[in-house]
Order: structure tokens, then sequence, then C-alpha cells
């Protein structure tokens, strides 16, 4: 029953392979109405993920998360396909603040995709991470810490295989303590 329970356990907390996040630390400094520019690392690859920075005193805050989305359509004219046009374009997920110590965003990186419009006409398409960064106008003089963190968002089949496993840890236990209660009311 032990190895049973440690192993739904091992499967519960080990579901999903989420990318490791990404915690930058630093100090800049400025005067009151200067304004500073750090940019900051992102997560790639298909995925919902999110973004935040606090920073040691309040001040105008504008975080923003880029997203390139690259596409071409391809045709055959009777002499196989070929790319036929394309373009790419940047994505913006961004927020501000007037008057905050923190601030925090939900950005999606959607996968790879191919859409056949006919027999002699498709799009693909990729998104990729393109870049983050923030903007932290000061209030006051002096030095500001920050620390910004980018992290993956758990993907709603992790939480279902989070809580059926635990489901069934509680399970195993009930039904534990009811064997060893039946064989002490035998004896």
């Amino acid at each position: 029953m032990k190895r049973l329970a440690g192993f739904l356990c091992t499967l519960a907390l080990g579901a999903g392979s989420a990318p490791a996040a990404v915690i930058t630390v630093g100090t800049i400094e400025g005067n009151a109405g200067d304004s500073a520019l750090v940019d900051l690392p992102m997560l790639d690859g298909p995925g919902s993920y999110y973004g935040s920075v606090s920073f040691s005193r309040p001040g105008s805050i504008y975080l923003e998360y880029r997203v390139e989305w690259v596409y071409n359509f391809f045709c055959d004219f009777g002499e196989g396909f070929v790319n036929c046009g394309g373009d790419e374009s940047t994505i913006g997920f961004d927020m501000q603040t007037p008057y905050g110590k923190a601030l925090r965003i939900v950005y999606s990186i959607p996968p790879a995709y191919r859409i056949d419009y006919s027999p002699i006409f498709y799009e693909t398409g990729m998104y990729f991470a393109r870049g983050a960064r923030f903007d932290y106008a000061f209030l006051v003089d002096g030095a500001v810490e920050y620390r910004a963190i980018t992290d993956a968002v758990p993907e709603s089949q992790t939480w279902m295989t989070l809580v059926g496993g635990f489901g069934l840890i509680g399970a195993a236990t009930r039904r534990g303590r009811r064997v060893a209660a039946s064989r002490r009311c035998s004896q």
C-alpha cells in the first residue's frame, strides 16, 4: 500500500514538464523624472507564461512582452508547392501603472500550425519569444531594487493530473484504514 501511495504521489507531483522559472534581480538608479529601460529574459515554446516585476519603491511602471508571428502561404499551380507570400508580425502583451510597486502579465505562445485552405493553397505559421522589458519612471531620487520573474503557467492537464493523483492517494489511504480496522475487529 505504501508503495502505491508513493508511486501515486510521485506521479502527481511530477506531472507536466514546464520550463524552469527565470528570475532577474538588479538595481537601477536615477533622479525624479528619469526613466530606466531594462531588458528581461523570456521563456519560449508553446504554452502560457506569466511575467512579473516588483520594485522596492513605487514608480510609474510599463511592462512589455513581445511574441513574433511568422507565417507563409504556399501555392501549387501545377509544378509543386512554392512559397507565394508571407509576412511577420509582432504581438505585444503589455501593462502599465502610473503609480505602483509591482505588475504581472500573462502571455501565450501558440504552437506552430498549418491550415489547408484548398488542395492547392495552404498556410503555415509559428510563434516565438521576441523579447521583454520594463520601463521604470522614477518618482524620487535614488536607487531602486527590482526583481523580475518569468515562469510557466501550469496547463489544465497538469492540474487535473495533480488533483487526480492526490485523490487516488486519499482513496488508498482511506482503504488502508478500513482494512486495518476490519482486521482489529475480527481478532
